[in-house]
């Protein structure tokens, strides 16, 4: 008589696809960031929304994305569809004008100095226009950059590179963001080509420039290749700041938040070693009518 013994290995690690999705058109969310919530590291979702994810210890996640409420949620409990909630959009009232608009940029118009990107933060710019800019419509947003490293060791730095930055725009309450204004949040693409400036155009929107002012939020999401994240920290192109003030405003002030955070802060300069506050040096490129 043989006896076969059968051992069964148990085994807490595992390893399974989940997609994050839009939880109300149900569309994947591309480049969504995952964030270990006791230990460190994390990853992003690809191109498709798709993550996986190795369950080797008793962990959470966090998932956030510009434009999405965050959420925290046990990796052994993890669904393969994920639903993230959009903010709330603010209906927009949208006057239909006849004849051409006439074109204006107003914002910063000196930059003199850079922000390599580091995934793990978001950066956000508000703005309240002069009076006679107030109710305007915002037609594009300029976002000047730098495509090359100058204080990175060249030898490390591949030159040749293809990264991706999101952009949202949002009402102001309490001079924080409030209500999205856009339909989703804008994903943009470059690499070495890219000019000196991203010109976002966002004139299918009929965002207006309010009283209140705008709060512009810029993600530097990473390098990518074959839909994949493959670098998060100090990648091309670098975003432009300034220290210069500038009239076009009646008030402006520069944020930084972690992206896993849901609190703003502003940028402190004395931390950074400067002696003077700096701005994210965007322009805005308005739509005006005449009456």
């Amino acid at each position: 008589m043989k006896l076969f013994v059968v051992v069964f290995i148990s085994s807490f690690c595992y390893s399974q696809n989940h997609v994050i999705v839009n939880s109300i058109t149900k569309e994947p969310i591309a480049y969504a960031n995952i964030k270990f919530v006791k230990e460190d590291g994390g990853s992003y979702s690809n191109d498709k929304g798709v993550f996986k994810i190795k369950n080797t210890f008793r962990d959470s996640i966090q998932i956030s994305c510009l434009g999405y409420s965050s959420i925290t949620r046990d990796v052994s409990n993890l669904r393969d569809t994920i639903f993230l909630v959009p903010g709330v959009q603010k209906i927009k009232e949208v006057v239909i004008h006849s004849g051409k608009p006439k074109l204006k940029k107003i914002g910063f118009k000196k930059s003199n100095l850079y922000w390599f990107g580091s995934a793990n933060l978001q950066l956000g710019l508000l703005i309240k226009p002069t009076k006679e800019n107030e109710n305007t419509y915002i037609n594009s947003i300029l976002i000047p950059v730098k495509n090359k490293h100058s204080n990175i060791n060249k030898d490390k730095i591949d030159e040749n590179f293809n990264s991706i930055i999101k952009i949202s725009v949002f009402s102001v309450k309490n001079d924080l963001p409030n209500e999205i204004l856009l339909e989703a949040p804008i994903t943009i693409y470059c690499n070495q080509s890219t000019g000196k400036v991203i010109e976002v155009d966002i004139s299918n929107e009929y965002v207006q420039l309010e009283p209140t002012g705008v709060f512009i939020c810029i993600e530097m999401v990473g390098e990518v290749s074959n839909g994949v994240i493959i670098n998060q920290l100090n990648f091309l192109p670098a975003l432009k700041f300034t220290n210069k003030k500038t009239k076009d405003f009646t008030f402006y002030k520069s944020f930084i938040k972690p992206k896993t955070s849901n609190s703003w802060q502003e940028i402190d300069y004395k931390k950074m070693g400067l002696d003077k506050q700096i701005f994210l040096a965007l322009t805005l490129m308005l739509s005006t009518y005449e009456e």
